[in-house]
């Protein structure tokens, strides 16, 4: 997560589609190198489900929003993002030492901040038919410690 988040603060072309490849990268290998049914091959699998659905919602989001500024001053395209594509899972054992799936254990909502900032720039880049995330501040950690706000 904090490749991506590093990708996001340096990379002035990185995008929305790019996000959801790499997020999906980053949950096709938790299910590539951990046991089937183990918490973290389910964690995966929940958290990708999970992100693809607050995914498309917030896509269908920034483009009505665009949408609607569009028609408000006749600029703009109108043009969403695209969905980016889904690896190949694996099913490759891992070794025992991955704990097993607890279900209920703290699993069921992700919380994906792109900071206020970021998502109006990602809304500005919706309407421009571009969908790319830049900037100085990327808003992805939007406090003062250490962790990453995802």
């Amino acid at each position: 997560m904090k490749q991506i988040k590093r990708k996001i603060d340096k990379d002035p072309t990185y995008s929305l589609p790019t996000l959801k490849t790499e997020m999906h990268l980053l949950w096709d290998n938790a299910r590539t190198y951990n046991q089937e049914g183990s918490w973290v091959y389910e964690a995966a699998d929940q958290m990708q489900e999970a992100f693809d659905e607050m995914y498309e919602a917030e896509i269908a989001s920034i483009a009505s929003a665009s949408a609607s500024a569009s028609a408000g001053n006749g600029a703009g395209n109108g043009n969403g993002a695209g969905a980016g594509t889904s690896g190949q899972t694996s099913q490759v054992p891992s070794g025992t030492s991955t704990p097993m799936f607890k279900a209920g254990a703290g699993v069921g909502k992700i919380k994906l901040n792109l900071g206020s900032k970021l998502k109006a720039q990602a809304a500005q880049s919706v309407a421009s038919g571009s969908a790319s995330l830049t900037g100085e501040d990327s808003g992805g950690d939007d406090d003062e410690d250490d962790d990453d706000d995802y």
